[in-house]
């Protein structure tokens, strides 16, 4: 929800301040910077880390910031650098702690509250695959890349192949609860 203002400022403005601090980090030897697989835009298929600049469009200017930010951390081939790209990062993987209530929580808060035994809509676009990632996974992701010869000047994208779509996520939610569609 953040304005285009705010989105760049942190997004952009942060990775310029990245830059600078590599650039000065005499024994440097790997600069993680997280971004997300939202700064394909509306783009589909496979996209690799050189087709940012695609004339995609964004569904908001935080992903559009994040490209942005992309390519300016490109342009600086000689740093020492690994992306790692991450979908919707979602709470602990085995406690569930998660810090802010976005991205999909506000349908598992919608899902919780529904009462028991009403029979529950589907979001739209419910068979659109919901692309998560647990917030240890992705920590233990970066230490791991961050050291990996091969994933210098690489970018990683942290998607399971296996994820389950928008209807699915509920179903197993759904399940949880007790309630039905």
């Amino acid at each position: 929800d953040a304005s285009a203002e705010v989105a760049r400022s942190v997004n952009v403005g942060g990775v310029r301040e990245m830059i600078e601090l590599a650039k000065a980090a005499k024994r440097l030897e790997r600069l993680v910077h997280h971004s997300s697989v939202f700064v394909s835009g509306n783009r589909r298929g496979v996209v690799l880390e050189t087709e940012l600049a695609r004339g995609q469009e964004f569904r908001s200017p935080v992903e559009e910031s994040l490209a942005l930010a992309e390519q300016m951390l490109a342009r600086h081939a000689t740093l020492p650098v690994s992306v790692v790209r991450a979908p919707w990062v979602v709470g602990d993987s085995l406690t569930g702690e998660v810090d802010r209530l976005d991205g999909i929580y506000p349908l598992l808060v919608f899902l919780a509250g529904a009462p028991r035994g009403a029979p529950l809509p589907l979001p739209p676009r419910a068979e659109s695959t919901l692309y998560t990632v647990p917030v240890d996974y992705l920590a233990r992701a970066a230490r791991a890349i961050a050291a990996h010869p091969g994933a210098l000047n690489k970018t990683v994208q942290l998607v399971d192949p296996a994820a389950p779509s928008v209807q699915g996520f509920v179903e197993i939610v759904a399940e949880r609860f007790g309630l039905r569609f």
